[in-house]
């Protein structure tokens, strides 16, 4: 699995268990579908790397020197867990 893919599936789990934690049902249910998001970011970013996989594999040396179409999904989520894990752990507020 990608690192991303990953990155989508922690963020999947923390929903889940936020939704555990959480007593109001409006709260519930927002945690429920931000979970159902971050799955489903999981199956597009492996879906992805395999058709990055598959073109690269196909055309060769021309296309090694394209970086791939989840590449700024990726830089997004190293940021956001840099930006978490310099906070002390505690989401960025917006």
């Amino acid at each position: 699995m990608s690192k991303q893919a990953e990155a989508c599936r922690r963020k999947a789990a923390e929903c889940e268990r936020a939704e555990a934690l959480a007593t109001d049902p409006g709260l519930k249910a927002t945690y429920r579908d931000l979970a159902r998001q971050w799955r489903e970011m999981v199956e597009h970013s492996m879906d992805l790397e395999r058709l990055y996989s598959s073109l690269k594999e196909n055309r060769g040396r021309e296309f090694m020197a394209y970086e791939g179409p989840d590449r700024q999904l990726e830089r997004q989520l190293d940021e956001g867990e840099r930006a978490t894990a310099n906070s002390g752990g505690q989401p960025p507020t917006h």
